[in-house]
This record gives C-alpha cells, structure tokens and sequence, in this order.
C-alpha cells in the first residue's frame, strides 16, 4: 500500500510539472471554443484562431480543455490577478546608467 500512494503521490507530481508549463502557455494561444468561467473575475484567455489548420487549432482546443478541467479538478486556477486586477499587454524594465570619471557609460538592466 505504501509503495502504491508514492507511485500515486509520483504521478501527480509529474502531472503537475506538465500542467503548470502547459496552462500557462494555453492562455497566450487563442481559442474559440471557450466560455469564461462564473468565478474567475476577469478572463485572460485570448478568444479566436491559432492557426488556419483544423488538426492543429483542434489540438489547441484539446489541450486548453485539458487544462482546464484539470484546474478545475484540483483547485489552482491560473488567474493572474493576485495583486494586479488587470495588467497591460506591455512591460517596463528599468535600466540605471552609470558613468564613471573616465567617462564610460555602462547600462546595468534590471
């Protein structure tokens, strides 16, 4: 019994390490098959096409599917709006220039 519930406790672990990667990845390709869920507060998923082909766009919608009842099966919605309700579709990156006595610029980017 001890040896099955660490085959159990092995096989959730490496389908967490494909869903995790894999859910995250599904939010950025579109979908057109997707109904937003009640309880999320904002929807992320990108509604439309990935790809003009049936055989990969079908895949896509089979592997977002998957996602999400996975999700829903085990109660870790990837909902990015912990701290930030709603985020913009660009990111900033500071940069600090220094200048040494020589004159030398040197970019240190964060």
């Amino acid at each position: 019994m001890k040896c099955l519930l660490s085959y159990l406790l092995g096989a959730f672990v490496c389908a967490e390490l494909l869903y995790l990667p894999l859910s995250n990845l599904a939010f950025l390709l579109p979908r057109s098959n997707i109904a937003p869920a009640p309880e999320l507060p904002v929807f992320y998923q990108k509604i439309g096409r990935t790809s003009r082909f049936n055989a990969i766009q079908g895949s896509v919608e089979l592997a977002g599917a998957g996602c999400n009842r996975w999700e829903e099966l085990t109660g870790q919605t990837q909902g990015w709006s912990m701290f930030a309700p709603t985020f913009g579709p660009n990111a900033t990156y500071l940069t600090l220039m220094i200048t040494d006595d020589a004159g030398e610029t040197t970019e240190l980017r964060s």
